[in-house]
């Protein structure tokens, strides 16, 4: 079974909201959207994370403010892309088909 998120991002997002969800990444995050020009790809960067934590929530029932992604890969192996999330005190593989 294949599961799809996505988020349609349909309103301008003002600095100071940015700022407000850019506390809610992770550090690591923080530094490589901090370093993007467009606001574009700062708020994708960002959304992209937030969506990852929202899925892992609803999925496996773990607390959305006590989660801290450390890393996150994309790896696409013959048509099977695999997202590996790497967390403090969890380790999981999620499979997209």
């Amino acid at each position: 079974m294949t599961r799809t998120y996505y988020v349609k991002i349909t309103e301008r997002i003002e600095e100071d909201e940015l700022r407000g969800l850019i506390s809610r990444v992770s550090e690591t995050r923080r530094v490589e959207v901090l370093k993007k020009r467009r606001m574009e790809d700062r708020i994708q960067g960002i959304v992209s994370e937030l969506l990852i934590k929202y899925v892992l929530q609803k999925t496996f029932g773990i607390n959305l403010y006590e989660l801290q992604i450390l890393e996150v890969n994309m790896v696409n192996l013959y048509e099977l892309q695999i997202l590996e999330v790497n967390m403090v005190n969890h380790l999981l593989t999620y499979q997209f088909s």
